[in-house]
């Protein structure tokens, strides 16, 4: 089950995922995430988000940078972002494609930046743009996880990232990057054999074992050539 999942979260990446270009001061250096918790409530008409971010090295009265992808013509509503319980400013630059939205770092907040973001998200059910802090993102550490809450009564099908049922019907997965949006498929019946998650797995089984297989041959004609040689 680890490898399946490893697999396929390998692939989608590869796929689906491309990084934010992360904040940097003239040193080279600049905020780092240190974590973060994303949290999708799908409905009937969206979903909700709630992301709890933890920023390291913030500077204080700087801004924190985030990219918000643009999926048709839906709209993001009720954006807000708090720290300590307190609501900020928040600055919004909109684009074709991708909307740059800006949050200026509290005084008082050195050290760790801690805020929440909170919005619905009114668009097709099944794909939720995030939030997503262009900051450094340390490499060797799964500092974000990704939790899906499936309605009762519902069954989660696919996903990306790939999340694993756990308690209260909630799904959870760990990143070493923040993704840039969030995918699911949910249905009425519970996961059938030929989902696009099992095609993924199998395909990569797939190559895998071809690989193997066709290693094991060259190695064994290697060996007959050699001994009709001698």
């Amino acid at each position: 089950m680890r490898l399946r999942v490893f697999l396929l979260a390998s692939l989608l990446a590869l796929m689906l995922s491309a990084p934010a270009v992360a904040q940097e001061d003239s040193s080279g250096k600049g905020p780092v995430l240190e974590k973060a918790t994303v949290r999708v409530t799908p409905s009937p008409d969206g979903a909700e988000v709630m992301e709890r971010v933890a920023v390291a090295g913030a500077a204080e009265g700087g801004r924190i940078e985030h990219v918000l992808a643009r999926f048709g013509t839906a709209e993001v509503e009720d954006l807000a972002i708090r720290a300590g319980g307190r609501e900020l400013a928040v600055e919004r630059e909109r684009g074709e494609s991708l909307d740059k939205v800006f949050v200026s770092v509290p005084e008082g907040s050195g050290g760790t930046f801690d805020y929440e973001v909170s919005y619905r998200y009114a668009g097709a059910a099944g794909r939720v743009p995030l939030v997503t802090p262009t900051v450094l993102t340390p490499d060797d550490t799964s500092s974000v996880k990704v939790e899906v809450v499936v309605p009762e009564g519902r069954y989660l099908l696919d996903s990306f990232p790939v999340v694993e049922p756990g308690g209260n019907g909630t799904a959870s997965a760990s990143m070493t990057s923040f993704p840039s949006f969030v995918s699911y498929e949910l249905s009425a019946t519970p996961t059938g054999l030929f989902t696009s998650t099992n095609a993924y797995t199998a395909l990569a089984l797939v190559v895998i074992v071809g690989g193997v297989l066709g290693l094991l041959l060259y190695d064994r004609r290697t060996g007959r050539g050699e001994v009709a040689n001698a």
